[in-house]
């Protein structure tokens, strides 16, 4: 089993090739009064929020989770929580599209307003997140095929049903002089 961690340290910062930083290690929330805080796990970005959102469709409390999670992930789970920096801490989970690799999300604000930070992962095999994003450049190239093929079949439905009719029938039920078909 591996785990990941994701706390880093304000001297940790992502760097592309031209040494220009690609990400912030910790996100400052600045809140008037005692509330102003530093997070010291990894914000998403959107693009990872949403590969990840759409290969773990499963998402619980993680009071509410009935898999196995590691003691080390237990322990951070628990650090994150005392820190009182989320709102919301969520497990991400799903053996969907192969990848079994459960991820905890904490929640700044609502889940919605994508504000949202990886605390942990963990699985038998942790997935780098290029051969992610091919998974799900498959999966949505799929699910575009799949849509393209119902609408292909139901075409192929409608021209046999307008074949079958017979002139009065179509006169009655579809065409105007712009185009517009009704009686659908």
């Amino acid at each position: 089993m591996q785990v990941e961690l994701c706390r880093v340290e304000m001297a940790e910062v992502s760097v592309d090739e031209n040494g220009v930083p690609t990400s912030e290690p910790m996100v400052r929330i600045d809140v008037p009064g005692p509330n102003s805080a530093t997070i010291p796990w990894r914000r998403m970005l959107h693009t990872e929020f949403v590969a990840y959102d759409l290969l773990l469709g499963s998402k619980c409390d993680a009071t509410e989770y009935t898999g196995l999670v590691p003691k080390r992930v237990a322990d951070e789970i628990e650090v994150a929580r005392a820190s009182c920096h989320f709102k919301e801490i969520l497990i991400w989970s799903e053996a969907l599209h192969e990848v079994k690799d459960p991820i905890v999300v904490g929640y700044v604000g609502s889940r919605y307003d994508n504000r949202a930070h990886i605390i942990a992962r963990w699985g038998a095999e942790l997935i780098e997140m290029p051969e992610l994003f091919k998974r799900v450049e498959n999966i949505v190239k799929d699910k575009i095929k799949s849509a393209l093929y119902a609408m292909r079949y139901k075409v192929e439905l409608r021209e046999k049903l307008v074949e079958s009719l017979s002139t009065e029938s179509l006169l009655a039920r579809y065409v105007d002089l712009k185009g517009s078909v009704y009686g659908d």
